[in-house]
């Protein structure tokens, strides 16, 4: 069931960004662990300001691509403790893999070929909407 449209999308996107720069601090991790959630967050944060979605700035990485890149950012959440060998961290391992499930289920849940326009969450046709995304007919 797609329910998640690319603005409702973009705010999960930021929120995840924020719990990975959190959890070090929030799950009492450090070292290798800490190290990867905030490249994680940073990464995160950079695919989604770079995505052509509402809330996105630079807008260069289609909605779908995003799309592309997150299934395999959750399969190597769910994968890294043990890439990274840090498997036997349990409040690290525990959270990856809890990211990698969410991420996965994000995925699942999201319309990659809906339009701004068409985006009956937040959508008004009152409204102006940007040039970029123009009104469905």
């Amino acid at each position: 069931m797609k329910v998640i449209g690319p603005r409702f999308h973009g705010v999960i996107d930021y929120l995840a960004c924020l719990v990975f720069f959190l959890a070090p601090s929030l799950f009492n991790f450090g070292g290798v662990p800490a190290t990867i959630s905030y490249i994680a967050g940073a990464g995160y944060l950079l695919v989604t300001l770079m995505t052509d979605m509402p809330y996105g700035l630079a807008r260069v990485i289609p909605f779908p691509a995003h799309g592309a890149i997150e299934i395999v950012v959750a399969l190597a959440l769910l994968a890294m403790p043990w890439l990274a060998g840090f498997n036997d961290v349990e409040n690290a391992r525990n959270f990856f893999v809890a990211m990698g499930v969410l991420t996965a289920l994000v995925w699942m849940m999201t319309d990659w070929r809906r339009t701004y326009a068409t985006d009956y969450e937040v959508y008004d046709r009152d409204r102006d909407v940007d040039e970029d995304y123009p009104r469905a007919a």
